[in-house]
């Protein structure tokens, strides 16, 4: 395997293990497929389990390691200030979408998230089933400047969601999609500042595997209470299009 995939996949490894919640390997997979470089070969199922038991850690996501560092290596974001501080992230949502005619799957979406850190609102976000792109991310953000009610209207919600503004600092991590010219010309025309996470600390400087984590975790949740969802595996599968 080249030293740069190793790289990325030991990286991936360690956001993976420092989750709060129990994600599947094929995270892992899917992960190092948005952060990958143009001619970066996927590494193989058996190579990540290897790597894994390398590290004494439970394929099936049983076993966690709190990643140790220096006080002086963690920086952490924070503020006090609405606006000052707005943290992106995209995860896969823990729902199946069927096709509406033939109850097939066409896959699980990703959502993403602009989430305000002074006062852990989500100011915006994106649902889409394609991988996370520059286009998730303009449109999360683009929805976390602008106020939500003629959205809200256009869809029947009787919901009050008024947080909106142009945030002073977006800090998101290494992924290409944040590293695009489009993302980065259009942070500099609306006097936007982009601050990545250091690189190879896949547990530093970043408050949304512990804040933003849980938001997604609830909004699952909802997703998976709400009409239409599937309580029942195995023996019950051959029913699903019934």
């Amino acid at each position: 395997m080249a030293p740069s995939i190793e790289r990325l996949l030991n990286d991936v490894i360690d956001s993976w293990a420092a989750k709060a919640e129990h994600l599947p390997v094929a995270w892992i997979r899917e992960e190092f497929k948005r952060c990958a470089r143009s001619g970066q070969v996927m590494p193989s199922r058996r190579a990540i389990d290897a790597r894994l038991r390398d590290r004494g850690l439970d394929s099936l996501g049983r076993q966690r390691f709190v990643l140790k560092s220096n006080a002086a290596d963690v920086l952490t974001p924070r503020s006090r200030k609405a606006l000052e501080i707005v943290q992106m992230d995209h995860t896969l949502v823990d729902i199946m979408v069927v096709d509406e005619v033939l109850r097939q799957s066409v896959g699980r979406p990703w959502i993403t998230v602009a989430f305000d850190i002074a006062t852990r609102v989500v100011l915006g976000f994106a649902l889409r089933l394609e991988p996370p792109s520059a286009t998730s991310v303009g449109s999360a953000l683009a929805m976390a400047c602008l106020p939500k009610e003629q959205w809200l209207k256009e869809r029947h919600l009787d919901l009050i969601w008024t947080p909106f503004g142009v945030p002073e600092l977006v800090h998101v991590d290494n992924g290409k999609e944040f590293h695009s010219l489009a993302l980065t010309r259009g942070c500099e025309r609306h006097g936007i500042s982009l601050q990545y996470r250091p690189p190879g600390r896949p547990g530093s400087a970043s408050r949304l595997p512990v804040i933003t984590t849980r938001t997604f975790i609830a909004a699952c949740t909802r997703f998976r209470r709400s009409c239409g969802t599937v309580p029942f595996v195995g023996r019950h599968r051959q029913n699903w299009t019934e």
